[in-house]
């Protein structure tokens, strides 16, 4: 009798400690799925930053070498400045020389040889003949969809390309830079995009179609370089390519350019009271 009790004690005593024991191996296998879930939300973090890491480089990469292509540029206009100075020198002594040689001048010939060159410089200036601004805000067509899009818009500027005459135009909207031509971009070619002064390259983010480059993700880096600087250079080539040059390069003045970008949002309220308005007065008629 004795012994049947000691034994029921002892199981009394035993369960509470399985019944401890369970609750811990429960708690551990719920923590156990806990680290699990941890491991896997970090690593697919550390994927996420890791691919970010990888496209930051590689656009750094792209900046980089479209930097080194616009140092090469400007030295090589450099060169070609001197050339064509001391083609036009020589011509010049060359044509005196011959002029005292021969007085009549109906039969002197002369011709200057030009160097080629792999950049052709285009700089829009400030104010034409008529007196028409480099830079107006006006209501631009929106390349997307064709909507009126408040805008700073360059004058038209005239390219050539071998003996093909095309025009460019340069758009700053409140979340684009957007150049624009009529003839075909070579949308390959690896040293195009904008640059402020000796700053930093920024490339074209992408073409929206065959005639039109855009830089909307660099945007603010943009911007932000434009209205603190004094030239904007843009370079860009085309397809095919039918002059000498393998790139063109323009120059813009940004003189005006700050007080022209603080008329964006008159210039935006301006044109949702005139929406509101043609639809007011479209339901009363």
């Amino acid at each position: 009798m004795k012994h049947c009790q000691r034994k029921t004690g002892k199981s009394l005593i035993l369960l509470p400690l399985l019944s401890c024991l369970l609750i811990l191996l429960a708690a551990c296998a719920d923590k156990s799925e806990l680290r699990q879930q941890e491991r896997d939300r970090y690593r697919a973090l550390e994927d996420k930053l890791i691919s970010a890491q990888e496209a930051q480089e590689s656009r750094r990469r792209s900046e980089m070498r479209v930097a080194q292509r616009l140092q090469q540029l400007d030295r090589e206009r450099a060169e070609a400045a001197r050339a064509r100075l001391q083609a036009r020198n020589d011509a010049r002594s060359a044509s005196t020389d011959a002029a005292d040689e021969r007085p009549d001048a109906d039969k002197l010939s002369t011709s200057s040889t030009r160097r080629p060159i792999v950049t052709q410089l285009i700089v829009a200036e400030s104010d034409t003949q008529e007196g028409s601004p480099l830079w107006s805000v006006t209501n631009f067509p929106n390349p997307v969809d064709g909507s009126a899009l408040c805008s700073v818009v360059s004058r038209p500027v005239t390219v050539m390309n071998g003996t093909l005459e095309t025009q460019v135009t340069l758009i700053i909207s409140d979340s684009a830079v957007i150049l624009r031509t009529d003839a075909t971009f070579d949308d390959a070619a690896p040293e195009t995009g904008f640059r402020v002064d000796a700053g930093f390259p920024v490339a074209f983010d992408h073409f929206l179609n065959e005639l039109t480059a855009v830089v909307d993700d660099s945007y603010p880096r943009l911007i932000e370089a434009i209205e603190n600087g004094s030239t904007l250079t843009v370079s860009f080539a085309y397809d095919p390519q039918l002059s000498t040059a393998e790139t063109h390069v323009m120059e813009f003045s940004l003189d005006s350019m700050a007080a022209l970008l603080d008329q964006l949002p008159d210039c935006q309220t301006q044109r949702s009271e005139a929406t509101i308005s043609n639809g007011g007065d479209s339901s009363g008629s």
